[in-house]
């Protein structure tokens, strides 16, 4: 298996740049 890959929500890309770390892009 590789990495552990962290559960990102599956929020649209604008909500993305608004969303909290671990998930800032």
């Amino acid at each position: 298996p590789g990495p552990t890959i962290p559960v990102v929500p599956k929020l649209p890309p604008h909500d993305l740049l608004h969303a909290p770390p671990p998930f800032q892009w």
